[in-house]
Formats: C-alpha cells, structure tokens, sequence
C-alpha cells in the first residue's frame, strides 16, 4: 500500500501488508483483535487511542516500504 492516510481503515492497511500490525502494537494499538479495523478510519482509531496520527502515518509508510 503505497498510500495510507487519515482515511484509510486499518483493516486494508494489515490486510496489504501484515507486518503493519507491529507497528500499530508499538503504538499500543492492539488492531488484530478489533472488530472496527473493518470500518474505522485510521484518524479514529489514532484519536480513540490518543497516538499522534502523523507519527503512525509516518510509521506505517516506513514499514510498507
């Protein structure tokens, strides 16, 4: 996934590249076990679990690169 933003669920983000769970475990997002990463943007789920969603962002490209 060349693109993730505020937009993008979480779901299609694990689901493109499963290796992005670490990172959102890192971030103390626990996602693989969470029935709104189907339909959840990323903007709230970072918000729910007060993580700076620049800094995810930034993680998740870093990761699926």
């Amino acid at each position: 996934m060349d693109n993730i933003t505020k937009d993008t669920r979480i779901g299609d983000i694990i689901k493109n590249n499963f290796a992005t769970i670490f990172v959102l475990k890192r971030f103390g997002m626990n996602c693989g076990n969470c029935e709104a990463r189907y339909k959840e943007p990323l903007e709230n789920c970072a918000r729910a679990h007060h993580v700076d969603l620049d800094e995810l962002i930034n993680a998740l490209l870093q990761r699926t690169k």
